[in-house]
């Protein structure tokens, strides 16, 4: 019995350290592919870490309506990490990841990722309407390759 509770207990805090350096992340732009498509949403693998690839869940409230019908299974995308949590299911503790593909971050995060590290260029995302189009502020000159 001592024994069974020491390893729920371990378990449950390897959990919460992987939670702590997930959450870090959140917010940040990564590239994932659907493996799973049914009436709530998408499952994708996404690789949070570099060599570690994990589950996570995107709801169909947070894919555009224009893409409902467009994505599908063994699609690669950009998803934006939205929410990272542990969650208590019977008798075991396991990670918890959302993503989304409507966030102003995953618009400022793409055009970052095209422009690439070495420009000073700050980007902030005004408005948003999904499937349009989206009206980003920018500090510089952007290249029309970025755009």
């Amino acid at each position: 019995m001592l024994l069974w509770a020491l390893d729920q207990n371990s378990a449950k805090i390897a959990c919460l350290h992987e939670v702590t350096r997930y959450k870090q992340l959140e917010h940040e732009l990564r590239w994932g592919d659907i493996i799973r498509k049914n009436n709530g949403g998408f499952l994708v693998e996404i690789e949070i870490e570099k060599g570690q690839a994990i589950i996570a869940e995107c709801p169909l409230n947070r894919v555009g309506v224009h893409e409902w019908n467009m994505l599908g299974v063994g699609q690669k995308r950009a998803f934006h990490l939205r929410r990272v949590d542990s969650v208590k299911l019977p008798g075991i503790t396991r990670v918890k990841v959302v993503v989304d593909r409507v966030s102003k971050n995953l618009v400022t995060a793409l055009l970052r990722e095209q422009l690439g590290t070495a420009t000073e260029i700050k980007l902030y995302c005004a408005n948003r309407y999904v499937g349009h189009k989206s009206f980003v502020e920018a500090s510089g000159f952007l290249p029309k390759q970025a755009i």
